[in-house]
């Protein structure tokens, strides 16, 4: 059985665009079975393979070229360009300027993001999966588009949801807004809201998928939910770190971080330079929404004034010299090996991202967020409602306020005793197993026979 994986999240290596398929139009007649194989579409190609680059580009004389870790060719993995490579413009097109935006702004460019991606994703990957001759899908939950292109091809697929949850719910507020889980009978009402406003700015990627769906004579899905997949709906977030009392379809499972350990890239990083005689603070505001230079600025003050160490991970969208002369000496890289720093740190400082949460916990490490956008409002949320660390929207922050939180959470053992339960349950799931024992039975694929030596 071969699998194509449709994800976009640093907990798998990162993509280098919005669509890494390559693909038609037309269901495929007869359906060939392949053993057992995985592509994924996050890491580039082969090593040295070259794109047929657009000729904007070219007339430029840049020379492109995309390379891929050696370790994923060794396992065996595959991935596959769209023919022309124009994909790989139009991606970097539309994400150029999120690392700058914020809060509602923010989130209605990814919104704009997700439906030029699903643009591409409806026009290339049917003829990709069929040359490929896939016979499953793993589809990310924010890749609407997915599910149409598996119901065209006539193949199934599983939801995959790396982020917070995007399932509309009546009983808790979406993760796009700085809400806590509210009694009360204005409750309901008040999500009823948020919901209504979701909708409205999804309504045009919504409106673009059921467009493809009615050429390729498939009856349109009425709201978000609908696009996800029935068989399956597979959550990296714990239970454990979610909202209780949620209303769920049958098909949806929390299970645990999907983070291989193992497969982590080396990166350099100045280990000499840490003072064990000091807690030390890690400090990142993602890879993608890290642009605001004015959040670094007020962590290094704010932490200059603790005795702490402090380590700040920048990611793509900021130089180090970027920042110029910093309060507290802290020593600055652009990227730096997150889960070996983690297991030294007394604390996270960081966006809000799903994934530095969780490998934040894996670590017993507790966290103040300072949310940006999409679902890290959401994070931040819960991170108040596990008790496992502090939020400060970023249009918010202030160092006074950072201040007196790094105070409460560095002061105050409850948050590492709540981050410790909780890493307890994180390392008694298995996240990445369970995920594919799921998958697999989802899709009725069996694993591979192991040759006989």
């Amino acid at each position: 059985m071969r699998l194509v994986l449709r994800q976009q999240s640093n907990a798998f290596p990162q993509p280098w665009c919005g669509n890494p398929f390559a693909c038609d139009g037309s269901p495929s007649g007869a359906h060939q079975k392949h053993s057992p194989a995985a592509i994924s579409t996050n890491p580039p190609t082969l090593p040295g393979s070259r794109l047929n680059v657009p000729q904007p580009y070219r007339a430029r004389h840049h020379d492109f070229q995309i390379k891929v870790d050696q370790r994923l060719t060794e396992k065996g993995l595959r991935f596959s360009v769209p023919t022309g490579g124009g994909w790989l413009f139009e991606a970097f097109g539309i994400c150029t300027p999120r690392g700058r935006l914020q809060g509602m702004r923010a989130l209605g460019f990814i919104f704009q993001r997700f439906c030029q991606n699903s643009a591409m994703v409806l026009r290339d990957a049917p003829n990709a999966i069929r040359s490929e001759r896939i016979d499953a899908l793993i589809v990310g939950q924010a890749e609407l588009a997915g599910g149409s292109v598996a119901e065209r091809l006539g193949l199934p697929f599983v939801t995959a949801i790396l982020t917070l949850p995007l399932n509309l719910d009546p009983c808790v507020p979406f993760c796009a807004f700085h809400s806590q889980l509210e009694a009360g009978r204005r409750a309901p009402a008040r999500n009823v809201v948020r919901n209504v406003w979701i909708r409205f700015m999804a309504s045009e990627l919504c409106a673009l998928i059921n467009r493809q769906r009615k050429i390729w004579g498939l009856q349109p899905k009425a709201g978000l939910d609908a696009f996800y997949s029935e068989p399956a709906q597979v959550a990296q977030v714990p239970s454990g770190f979610d909202f209780p009392g949620r209303k769920l379809p049958a098909a949806f499972h929390y299970t645990g971080p999907f983070v291989d350990r193992a497969a982590r890239k080396e990166i350099s990083f100045p280990w000499s330079q840490l003072d064990s005689s000091r807690p030390l603070v890690f400090v990142s505001m993602g890879t993608l929404q890290n642009g605001i230079k004015e959040v670094y600025r007020v962590v290094a003050k704010t932490c200059a004034e603790f005795p702490v160490q402090t380590v700040l991970a920048l990611g793509g969208n900021l130089a180090p010299e970027a920042l110029g002369p910093l309060p507290g000496d802290p020593i600055i890289a652009r990227y730096a090996p997150q889960l070996d720093l983690l297991r030294k740190s007394a604390l996270t400082v960081f966006h809000g991202g799903l994934n530095t949460a969780l490998e934040s916990l894996s670590c017993d490490v507790p966290m103040i967020a300072i949310p940006v956008t999409f679902d890290q409002p959401g994070v931040g949320a819960r991170l108040l409602w596990t008790g496992t660390g502090k939020a400060i929207p970023v249009h918010e922050l202030k160092s006074c306020r950072l201040r007196a939180a790094i105070r409460e959470v560095l002061g105050t053992g409850r948050y590492r005793a709540q981050a410790k339960a909780l890493q307890r349950q994180i390392s008694s799931i298995r996240g990445v197993e369970r995920a594919a024992e799921l998958v697999e039975r989802s899709l009725a694929v069996s694993r591979p026979a192991v040759p006989v030596a």
